[in-house]
């Protein structure tokens, strides 16, 4: 850009409320990670009935249609997880029903080991 930078605008003030709701493909991405690292370190017996059992807790108007299909098709079909970038809020509450769900069903040491092993992995494979 060519014009004088006293001309520019200054960035829009954004609240940390408003950044909650603002879909982030950044968060998103971390999302994905997190959770493909979780079905890893779960026991292959456990590893679709945890998942489905996070999703059962959710209220059905938490979800889009083409978020829970997306899901759906990662802990079923076995398919990539793709999602559209969502919301900070959404995705805090998917990673806490996860942390439920694994402390329901393997115990909370057993639980911890998985997500805190899960958080440490995508770090371990980027860098």
């Amino acid at each position: 850009m060519n014009a004088p930078v006293s001309t520019l605008l200054p960035e829009p003030k954004i609240s940390p409320e408003q950044r909650e709701r603002m879909p982030s493909a950044k968060v998103t991405s971390g999302f994905i990670a997190l959770m493909n690292a979780v079905m890893l370190h779960l026991p292959p017996a456990s590893q679709r009935s945890v998942f489905f059992d996070v999703l059962r807790s959710l209220n059905e108007n938490q979800l889009s249609p083409d978020f829970a299909q997306s899901m759906h098709n990662w802990i079923i079909k076995e398919q990539e997880l793709k999602l559209r970038p969502q919301t900070p809020k959404l995705l805090r509450t998917l990673v806490n029903r996860t942390y439920i769900v694994l402390c329901e069903r393997l115990g909370p040491v057993e639980a911890d080991r998985v997500l805190g092993g899960s958080i440490d992995y995508p770090v371990r494979t980027l860098t």
